[in-house]
């Protein structure tokens, strides 16, 4: 029985609308969609089922469903999703959990990025290319919200319809279409959902900001008239990328795990541009998986572009930037915080955020990852004992994504970087 015999037949027509979204999709292509059970993902889920092609060559579904064991109920909304998959011959559901000590702070960004990793891990695991995500355009409308308050303009774009993980697609086919209008053909198909609690709960930042947005006097159209605010700054990030990547290519050199910065290039281009250069070469040196904030970053370039040389040597992140001959500058690792890791054989690391060090298979014991004390190459790693073979890669994690569509000539332009 093909996937789609046992749903209703009202199903199509309710559900017709939304399948031009699906269009970027790949069927002959691996694909999985996260279900959490509630209303985005379930119509996501519904629409899938409506499109997705008959023929022999249409690649596994697989429904992915995150566990975070947070709530009581959670185990149950899983449940609720495998029910509707066995339901509609969906033979590819894995609920993935999350196993261990839960954080007692920062617990929403927390559950985020443990569900982000299980989702990337179990899509490697599966050989899938393809992960489709459920979020709206009042999703958009509400991170628009969060951003704004942290300052910088480039996350005024809100969320980027695809990004790139080494291997994976993760696409947002819904992201023009409204949460109330998923319900509505959600609920004229006879099909269930679960509201999850914590949407609600105004101690998380993302329920405050949808709050915020209701509260907002915009008139009727409010949410449709900030998402389309984000949208048009989505491509002007897009346009802020090209000129970024022009000005790495043009003005850095990497030396090592450094990178060496011609101020005298800098200086000249609009503000912004250089601002945002700043952030990316410190995120990518550093190892971090965020950039410094926009008021961190205008200091560096004041003092990158001062007639005075604005001082020899600032912090800025995880960075020390210091001031060479002529107009070079070079932004390194700060010697703090590195951290010492063990390693088996066979295992890859990722250390500090900046290299991968792989141990070989037939080395015998545990080794230990340090960093380097003294000389050129301080504060690089160093793997103890000496005798164990291994491999030391320099690729800062920020190159393995995630790369959001709008940014993609930055990371190519940081790709060539490395490759100099």
């Amino acid at each position: 029985m093909h996937l789609t015999d046992s749903l209703p037949s009202r199903l199509f027509s309710e559900f017709s609308p939304f399948l031009p979204h699906l269009k970027p999709v790949d069927w002959c292509s691996p694909v999985a969609i996260a279900v959490s059970g509630g209303g985005d993902s379930m119509a996501l889920l519904a629409s899938v089922l409506q499109l997705r092609p008959r023929d022999a060559l249409t690649a596994p579904l697989h429904v992915l469903t995150v566990d975070h064991g947070l709530r009581s109920g959670s185990a149950s909304e899983a449940a609720f999703v495998a029910d509707f998959c066995n339901s509609h011959d969906v033979h590819h559901h894995a609920v993935l959990t999350w196993s261990g000590a839960k954080p007692s702070s920062a617990v929403a960004e927390r559950a985020r990025m443990k569900r982000r990793d299980l989702l990337l891990e179990a899509c490697r695991a599966r050989g899938v290319r393809q992960l489709l995500l459920g979020h709206t355009l009042d999703d958009v409308a509400e991170t628009l919200l969060m951003r704004v308050r942290r300052g910088g303009l480039r996350g005024h774009a809100g969320i980027a319809p695809e990004t790139h993980y080494p291997g994976l697609r993760v696409l947002r086919p819904f992201l023009s279409l409204r949460r109330d209008h998923l319900r509505i053909a959600l609920r004229r198909s006879g099909i269930r959902w679960i509201d999850d609690p914590t949407n609600e709960n105004v101690q998380f930042e993302r329920p405050r900001a949808r709050q915020k947005l209701q509260d907002m006097d915009l008139g009727d159209f409010k949410t449709e008239r900030v998402a389309a605010y984000a949208s048009l700054m989505g491509r002007w990030r897009a346009v802020m990328a090209r000129h970024i990547a022009t000005v790495i290519d043009a003005s850095c050199t990497r030396i090592g795990a450094d990178v060496q910065v011609r101020a005298d290039l800098l200086g000249p281009v609009p503000y912004i541009i250089a601002v945002e250069t700043v952030r990316e070469l410190v995120r990518f040196v550093g190892g971090d998986a965020y950039m410094v904030d926009f008021p961190q970053a205008k200091e560096a370039v004041r003092r990158l572009t001062a007639e005075d040389g604005g001082g020899k040597t600032f912090s800025s992140g995880r960075c020390v930037l210091s001031a060479g001959s002529g107009d070079i500058w070079t932004i390194s690792r700060a010697l703090r915080d590195l951290p010492v890791t063990p390693i088996e054989a066979g295992q890859s690391v990722l250390w500090d955020g900046r290299f991968i060090v792989q141990l070989a298979m037939e080395a015998s014991g545990q080794g230990e990852i340090r960093p380097a004390i003294g000389g050129s190459v301080q504060g690089s790693p160093v793997v103890l004992p000496e005798a164990l073979p291994h491999e030391i890669a320099f690729r800062p994690r920020v190159l393995d994504g995630p790369v959001a569509s709008f940014d993609q000539p930055i990371f190519e332009s940081l790709e060539a970087l490395l490759a100099r």
